[in-house]
């Protein structure tokens, strides 16, 4: 996945032509994002959800932006699953889907569900990263 981009670079970025629209959006998404804008992080990453509803990033980043603005945590659970469903499977941010999933679920007190996410992610990680 990309880093985290400055604003100037995008521009750069832009010019290259090297970098698909999906990654356009990211970019200026998070450099958004590091730079404290949320709400314009947010717009970017709701485009790019319409845009590319197939890929699972799209859902996932609207999923921890949802989860920082701290409201609604029915949203985050369902768009966090979108994001497993789609496959962010078996990577750190797979993990991550997985870990906000578990706090959504705790926020609806749903939590037998959430120990059951959480006993599905101690497998996948223990099946994925022993050695």
């Amino acid at each position: 996945s990309m880093g985290l981009w400055p604003l100037s670079d995008i521009g750069q970025m832009e010019a290259d032509g090297r970098f698909t629209e999906h990654e356009l959006l990211m970019a200026r998404a998070r450099s958004h994002w590091t730079s404290g804008d949320r709400t314009s992080a947010m717009m970017y990453f709701q485009e790019a959800l319409r845009l590319y509803p197939e890929r699972p990033e799209p859902w996932f980043n609207v999923a921890v932006g949802l989860s920082v603005a701290g409201s609604d945590w029915k949203r985050v659970d369902a768009y966090s699953l979108e994001a497993l469903n789609r496959g962010m499977k078996l990577s750190l941010d797979s993990v991550a889907a997985h870990r906000l999933r578990i706090k959504a679920l705790e926020h609806l007190e749903r939590f037998d569900e959430a120990e059951r996410v959480e006993k599905q992610l101690n497998w996948e990680q223990s099946r994925v990263f022993s050695p």
